[in-house]
């Protein structure tokens, strides 16, 4: 990344990581909580968390540097608080890249016959190991691969688009009103959805006019991504309506709706879908890696040397980026349920982001060219208390995931002693 990432390139980095597989699968949830009011989900939990968006764009433009959140939390708060901001999140990020990853290769195997008899775990370690040799080969984040990324995902969205326009039925549309607790329940569903709009400040340094860039990128494209979610689940419900209840894979259900008794349209837009989100796994894991080569340049791990190791031909922080794969497959292999896995997933990203709405307060009182309300994070911190509780509840419900509180424990006892051993 010796070539700055332009503002464009930052907002596609952005989008790239938010719009995944949750807008294609969460369809049939959304449909079967609220009906034709689904799409308000989206508008709901984005009105949650904007203030979060708002105070997170503020603080890049005061530290545009590289490994963003452990870096605000550390600089407005204290050293202990930023690494748990940093490393609460990069053990988010790996997991949720991991999520994707694995999404993508259940895919594959299923509509490839060759693949039935291999373990999806070993497609998985294939997968994350041929997504760190791209990155180490110099495949630029901020290149091509962003380009065409999003134009794989903007395909499906488009096409559905226009088709709302010929099959849109008027009837699956009533004017029953729908009750305030269904609204509530589409907000865990949504709220996932939008995780990734931050990825950028990971990479502050590289991007082309920081102080500027990153925060027009981070609104940028959360703005124009919470329009196409809404529009989208608005029209495909227009097309589908309660079909959507019974349908997982919502776009196969579109072309058999537009080409009944031929699947190969909808194979085609799945086919596409499955495989534009492994894009978003790219992104994470390549942004991600840079938290961890921050966190050890700041001290936190021994053998900080050879772990901020950096590739002088494409400067890629290789040895970050192997731990992070070596995580990744650890997590999967040792996880057996996902719902404990991606409840603490979540907790831990709403943690570092709690904690980064707190150094947000912190800058508005002590940055006089702060032009952020202190009311702005304020609500961010009342937001991402919200979630964490939502977090703790479904975690007491659903259990807990043993592999991920042994890596995160793991990884804050190696720190503490090596922060003792130093002073």
């Amino acid at each position: 990344m010796k070539k700055k990432i332009s503002l464009t390139a930052a907002v596609l980095i952005c989008t790239n990581t938010i719009v995944g597989a949750g807008l294609f699968l969460n369809p049939k949830a959304l449909t079967i909580t609220a009906g034709q009011y689904g799409f308000l989900g989206y508008i709901f939990s984005a009105a949650l968390i904007f203030p979060l968006i708002l105070s997170m764009a503020e603080l890049s433009t005061f530290l545009p540097v590289s490994g963003g959140l452990y870096v605000y939390s550390k600089t407005y708060l204290n050293r202990p608080l930023g690494f748990l901001s940093g490393w609460s999140y990069f053990i988010g990020k790996t997991v949720s890249a991991v999520f994707i990853l694995h999404a993508f290769t259940a895919f594959i195997q299923k509509h490839t016959p060759a693949l039935a008899n291999i373990p999806t775990l070993f497609l998985d370690y294939g997968v994350i190991a041929i997504l760190i040799l791209l990155n180490i080969g110099g495949l630029s984040l901020g290149g091509r691969a962003q380009y065409f990324f999003n134009f794989l995902k903007a395909v499906p969205v488009v096409i559905t688009f226009i088709l709302s326009f010929f099959y849109f039925e008027p009837n699956f549309f009533s004017s029953t009103l729908p009750t305030g607790s269904s609204l509530v329940q589409l907000i865990p569903i949504t709220l996932y959805a939008y995780a990734g709009f931050e990825v950028i400040c990971s990479v502050g340094s590289f991007v082309e006019n920081p102080t500027v860039n990153i925060k027009k990128a981070i609104i940028i494209a959360f703005t124009s991504v919470v329009f196409i979610y809404g529009i989208f689940s608005l029209c495909l419900y227009s097309v589908l309506g309660p079909e959507l209840m019974q349908s997982h894979e919502s776009l196969l259900a579109l072309g058999l709706k537009v080409m009944p008794g031929q699947s190969l349209f909808g194979k085609l837009l799945n086919a596409i879908v499955f495989t534009s989100i492994i894009g978003g796994s790219f992104s994470m894991i390549t942004t991600n890696c840079w938290n961890m080569h921050t966190l050890a340049s700041n001290g936190h791990f021994p053998f900080a040397k050879f772990l901020t190791k950096v590739s002088e031909s494409h400067h890629v922080p290789w040895v970050s980026l192997c731990i992070e794969g070596f995580i990744a497959a650890l997590i999967i292999t040792i996880t057996q349920s996902q719902i404990p896995l991606q409840n603490m997933t979540v907790f831990a990203m709403y943690l570092s982001h709690l904690l980064t709405s707190c150094a947000a307060y912190q800058a508005t009182k002590r940055e006089h060219q702060s032009t952020l309300s202190s009311w702005i994070p304020k609500l961010a911190i009342l937001s991402c208390t919200g979630v964490i509780a939502l977090c703790l509840k479904n975690i007491i419900t659903f259990g807990v995931s043993v592999s991920f509180l042994s890596i995160f424990f793991i990884g804050c006892t190696i720190s503490f002693f090596k922060t003792k051993a130093t002073q």
